[in-house]
């Protein structure tokens, strides 16, 4: 991690990471430069205003110990949840979506929350595949530009927005032939996240045997 953040700190090395992020959208190493970069980097955190939209969905009277207690979801045991829960509940989905694509929860140690903005930015990856499993969006280049706009509609993080005109870049200069499905999908997801309940700071682990189509109903999300 301290190799990457001083990587980060490079503007040739973020600028090298854009363009190759724009040429290829399942550039992973590049997207986790751009993301840290864009969220610790003297130049771009003021932009990014994390800790305006962590007041905004944070109540301000919590302590630092409050904030140690807020809903996480981490250390989970796919394999378990797969036997436990129901299928078509939220658990049950969650583990199979996770197992079926060679995706680990626990792959790094749980960060500490020590203000709004840790917990904003600890939480929001933490639970990304849980909003793919309750919004029925699939992981999809179509689906994850529905997710990000149904965050920018939700979070209102202007780290949403520059997510979507990179992805918007590559759909100008590499992908021109899938600009409707792209399109369509980010007006869905903004129409979507405005008119559903915010999935923000939801203890998930408590609705994982909540069935899925029972909590769209309840948080008028798209069934």
């Amino acid at each position: 991690m301290e190799y990457q953040h001083k990587h980060t700190r490079n503007p040739f090395r973020i600028a090298r990471s854009i363009w190759r992020v724009v040429k290829n959208l399942d550039s992973t190493s590049d997207a986790l430069v751009l993301e840290e970069a864009f969220n610790n980097s003297r130049l771009t955190r003021r932009f990014a205003a994390w800790e305006m939209v962590a007041e905004r969905l944070i109540p301000q009277d919590l302590t630092t110990e409050q904030l140690g207690h807020l809903p996480r979801l981490t250390d989970l045991d796919l394999k378990k949840m797969a036997a436990s829960y129901a299928p078509g509940t939220i658990g049950f989905a969650l583990a199979n979506h996770m197992i079926k694509n060679n995706l680990n929860p626990n792959l790094f140690e749980p960060a500490k929350v020590l203000n709004r903005r840790d917990y904003v930015l600890n939480h929001l990856p933490e639970t990304h595949d849980t909003w793919h499993i309750v919004t029925g969006y699939g992981t999809d280049i179509s689906g994850e530009f529905a997710l990000i706009s149904f965050y920018a509609a939700q979070i209102g993080a202007p780290a949403f927005t520059m997510l979507l005109g990179v992805g918007l870049l590559n759909t100008a200069f590499f992908a021109h032939h899938d600009m409707e499905d792209r399109l369509s999908a980010i007006a869905e997801g903004w129409r979507a996240g405005k008119r559903a309940k915010s999935l923000f700071g939801i203890d998930w682990k408590a609705q994982f045997d909540s069935p899925i189509e029972e909590f769209r109903a309840e948080y008028s999300l798209p069934s």
